[in-house]
C-alpha cells in the first residue's frame, strides 16, 4: 500500500477542486495536529463511532508503515 500526497492538477474534475475546496479545519485524531482547511487528510468513518475522524497525512505515513511491517511479518512462515 502506498500513500501519496498531491495537490489537485490543474484540469482536475470540478467536484473534486470543490470538494477539496470545502474541507474545513480539523484536529488529527492520533496527534492532535492542526489539518489546515483545504489540506490533504484522510477521513475515516467506523460504523461504531458516531463521527467521522480526521487523520493527518504523517500519521496515515506511520499506519501504512505499521501494516506494511506486519502484513511481511505474516509471510514468514514458523520454524519447526
Amino acid at each position: 500500500m502506498t500513500f501519496r500526497e498531491e495537490d489537485i492538477p490543474y484540469g482536475t474534475p470540478l467536484s473534486d477542486s470543490l470538494f477539496q475546496a470545502s474541507l474545513p479545519q480539523r484536529r488529527c485524531a492520533a496527534c492532535q495536529a492542526l489539518v489546515a482547511r483545504r489540506k490533504p487528510r484522510v477521513t475515516l468513518r467506523a460504523s461504531w463511532r458516531d463521527q467521522d475522524e480526521t487523520i493527518c497525512p504523517a500519521c496515515w505515513r506511520t499506519i501504512c508503515a505499521w501494516a506494511a511491517r506486519f502484513a511481511l511479518q505474516q509471510i514468514r512462515l514458523p520454524e519447526a
